[in-house]
């Protein structure tokens, strides 16, 4: 199955003690290009999302946003020595100051501001990603899915293009056919008015009007070219049914078949021919632009 190279897959999970939040994004690019935005401690990690990012895509420039949230089970109480000095010793002072006198009971004293606070436990790069590698592959799993849907719209279009193309070939060639004929019937009567207007006694040979007509069809025939066109053609068409990663074959198939096309417009002197050419490039152009979007 062809695939896009763009796509999105956001997952929210919970993995053991942290919330995550993974989205991955991509647009077309002619090679893998991956950037990560994450936290430090995440980015720790970058190589490692890579690596299992470029198992499943090949092209594509590729953005992963991780967002880490601990649970409540992940955060830890903190007594803050430093506040409850500064506590004991403006107490000392006012007591000195104010010659005050009296105890101060423990349950006073816990409930002055900022004697304690929350804080993240740390966790090593070694527990983090088991923790995120589960969310990670769910995500890229649904980013594969969209390219995949996108993908399958894709093929259909190519698909269309290429029997557009194919039709227009088989024109060209019924063209291509009946052109030494037609060459023949109209030398014919170009030769038969030039002996009337020459006079009595004189005739055409027909040895030479066999040459000319064998000379024009050696200077004009595109046999070649349909035959290579067709070929180029059969092949594009089993890369788009076969999928994969057929993007650069299929740009260049598209540049040969262009080719053979503008090689049968120069020879071919032909009007109908000349038309059908021009069928061609023109689908030629709109897959070329849809091509730059798959792996």
């Amino acid at each position: 199955m062809i695939r896009s190279m763009t796509g999105i897959g956001c997952v929210s999970a919970v993995s053991r003690k942290t919330a995550w939040t993974v989205e991955i994004r991509s647009i077309n690019h002619r090679y893998f290009e991956f950037s990560l935005r994450a936290s430090s401690q995440v980015a720790a990690l970058e190589e490692s999302i890579r690596q299992l990012l470029k198992e499943t895509v090949s092209r594509g420039k590729v953005t992963v946003s991780i967002e880490e949230g601990r649970k409540a089970l992940g955060e830890q109480l903190v007594f803050n020595d430093s506040v409850a000095a500064f506590y004991v010793s403006v107490i000392r002072k006012i007591r000195r100051r104010y010659s005050i006198e009296g105890p101060i009971s423990m349950g006073e004293f816990l409930r002055l501001p900022g004697l304690f606070s929350t804080e993240k436990r740390p966790e090593k790069n070694g527990e983090l990603w088991p923790s995120l590698r589960p969310v990670l592959i769910r995500a890229i799993a649904k980013f594969s899915e969209s390219q995949r849907k996108e993908g399958q719209a894709l093929q259909r279009k190519f698909v269309d293009h290429f029997r557009r193309v194919e039709n227009s070939l088989s024109r060209i060639k019924r063209y291509a056919d009946r052109r030494p004929a037609r060459y023949f019937e109209r030398l014919s009567k170009n030769a038969n008015r030039m002996v009337q207007e020459a006079g009595p006694g004189r005739e055409i040979d027909p040895l030479r009007l066999q040459e000319e007509i064998a000379i024009f069809s050696q200077k004009v025939d595109i046999t070649e070219e349909i035959v290579r066109l067709k070929h180029h053609l059969e092949t594009a068409c089993q890369a788009v049914h076969r999928g994969g990663a057929v993007g650069r074959q299929l740009d260049f198939l598209l540049q040969e078949i262009n080719r053979e096309a503008n090689t049968m417009g120069a020879k071919a002197q032909d009007l109908g021919i000349s038309r059908e050419v021009v069928s061609i490039k023109v689908e030629l152009e709109k897959i070329r632009e849809q091509v730059q979007n798959i792996e």
